[in-house]
C-alpha cells in the first residue's frame, strides 16, 4: 500500500478540521432554530433586537475598573451573567460588561427603585407606587403602571416577572407577566399581607406574607406554580419576619429577623438555624454559600458573619469585630466591606487580604470569585 506524502497528510488533517468545523456550525443552527421554534411565541422585533443587543454587548471594549459614576445617587449594584454588572441610581439604570464598556444608561424617574436581577434579565420598580419595568442588557423591553402600590416583584431567567402589589378585594395579590406583558398568572392573598416573591426555574414561584397570631409575628411561605396554576405548598414559621429569599435550584432560601430557612417546594425544611443578633446585610444568594452579617455598627466590636449553606446550616462564624457596611461569599471565603476597606476571611476567621479602598463605601456585590465595591462616586473591582 502507498505510503502517504506529509503534504497529503497534512491536506487530510485540514481537510478533517474543515469537515467539522462545518458539522459544529450546523449543529449549532440546528439548536438555534429548535430553541427559536419552541418560544415562537416571544419572538417580536423587539425581543430579537434584545437578543442581538444581549449577544453583541459582550464584544464591546472598556477601558476597565474603577470607573467614574457620574451624578447619579446610587442606590444598588447586582451581577448579571456574562461578567456584566447592573448598577441603579436614583435616575437611571446601567449596565457594564466584563470591561467595564457602559452598554446600557436608561433613564427612570422612580421614587423608590429598588432592583431584581436573574440571568441576563433585569427588573426595576418603583415600590410603594406603580410604575415597574423589564430591562435585558442593553434596552427596556416594557414599561408598566401596575393597577395598586407595588410591594416587592422579582423575574426568572425567561423573562417573566412577578409583581407582588396591594389588592382593593384581597390583602394582596401577585400578577405574573412574560415579555410582552400578557399576564401569565395570577395569585391573591386574603389572609396574610405580600412581603416577598421570588421566582424559581420551570414556573415555580414563591411567596412570603406575614399576619400575626395570637400577637406573635409569623411569615407564611406559598410555593406555587404558574405554569400548572396550583399551590405546592403553604409553610408557617412562627416568630420569625422575613428578610430575603430566594428561590435557587430546588430550595427556597429565606432569611429572617431570627433564623436562616431551606425550604423544599412540598413545604419540608432541608434545614435551618437559628441566631441572635439584629441583620447588618445579607451577601447575594445563589447557587453556593452565602454570608448574614449580624451585630450593631455603634457597637461594631460586636459584629459577626455567618457563612450559610444550601440546606440552612451555619458552616462558620467570623467574629469581625468592625463596621459591616456589606458582605459577600464564595469558595468558602467571606469578603466584609468596612468603611473604606474590604477584607477577606477564610472559614476560621483567619484575614487573607484586606483593601484599603480609600473613599467611603455603600455597597458591595459578586459572581464567583470577582468582587464589585460601590463607592459614594466609583466602582472598583477586586478579586476575592
Amino acid at each position: 500500500m502507498r505510503e502517504l506524502s506529509d503534504i497529503e497528510l497534512a491536506r487530510r488533517k485540514k481537510k478533517r478540521k474543515k469537515t467539522v468545523k462545518k458539522l459544529a456550525l450546523l449543529a449549532l443552527l440546528a439548536v438555534v432554530l429548535v430553541v427559536g421554534y419552541s418560544y415562537r411565541h416571544l419572538l417580536t422585533a423587539e425581543n430579537l433586537g434584545a437578543v442581538w443587543g444581549n449577544m453583541t454587548s459582550n464584544l464591546q471594549k472598556g477601558e476597565g475598573y474603577p470607573l467614574d459614576l457620574g451624578s447619579g445617587v446610587p442606590r444598588d449594584l447586582q451581577c448579571s451573567t456574562m461578567g456584566a454588572l447592573e448598577v441603579l441610581t436614583d435616575n437611571e439604570i446601567i449596565t457594564y460588561n466584563k470591561t467595564a464598556k457602559q452598554v446600557k444608561n436608561i433613564p427612570h424617574s422612580m421614587d423608590e427603585p429598588q432592583m431584581k436581577v436573574r440571568g441576563g434579565n433585569t427588573v426595576v420598580f418603583d415600590r410603594g407606587n406603580r410604575e415597574f419595568a423589564l430591562y435585558s442588557k442593553t434596552t427596556q423591553v416594557y414599561k408598566k403602571t401596575a393597577e395598586t402600590t407595588i410591594v416587592d416583584a422579582d423575574v426568572d431567567a425567561g423573562g417573566n416577572v412577578a409583581v407582588a402589589t396591594g389588592s382593593e378585594r384581597y390583602l394582596g395579590q401577585v400578577s405574573v407577566y412574560d415579555r410582552n406583558q400578557q399576564l401569565l398568572f395570577s395569585w391573591s392573598s386574603s389572609k396574610e399581607y405580600i412581603l416577598l416573591v421570588s421566582m424559581g426555574s420551570g414556573g415555580n414561584l414563591a411567596v412570603a406574607c406575614v399576619n400575626a397570631v395570637d400577637g406573635r409575628v409569623t411569615t407564611v411561605v406559598y410555593a406555587l406554580n404558574i405554569h400548572r396554576e396550583e399551590e405546592l405548598s403553604r409553610t408557617e414559621f412562627p416568630g420569625s419576619l422575613a428578610l430575603q429569599m430566594r428561590w435557587e435550584g430546588s430550595t427556597i432560601q429565606l432569611v429572617c429577623d431570627d433564623q436562616v430557612f431551606a425550604l423544599k417546594k412540598d413545604g419540608s425544611l432541608a434545614g435551618s438555624t437559628a441566631f441572635e443578633g439584629s441583620v447588618l446585610a445579607i451577601g447575594n444568594i445563589g447557587g453556593g454559600d452565602y454570608a448574614v452579617a449580624l451585630g450593631d455598627n455603634t457597637q461594631s466590636h460586636l459584629n459577626k458573619v455567618l457563612l450559610v449553606g444550601q440546606k440552612g446550616q451555619v458552616k462558620a462564624t467570623v467574629e469581625v469585630g468592625r463596621e459591616i457596611v456589606g458582605v459577600y461569599a464564595s469558595g468558602g471565603k467571606i469578603a466584609v466591606l468596612g468603611h473604606s476597606d474590604l477584607t477577606v476571611y477564610k472559614k476560621d476567621g483567619t484575614v487573607l487580604s484586606t483593601t484599603d479602598i480609600g473613599k467611603p463605601c455603600l455597597d458591595l456585590s459578586g459572581a464567583g470569585k470577582t468582587l464589585f465595591v460601590q463607592t459614594n462616586d466609583s466602582l472598583e473591582k477586586l478579586t476575592l
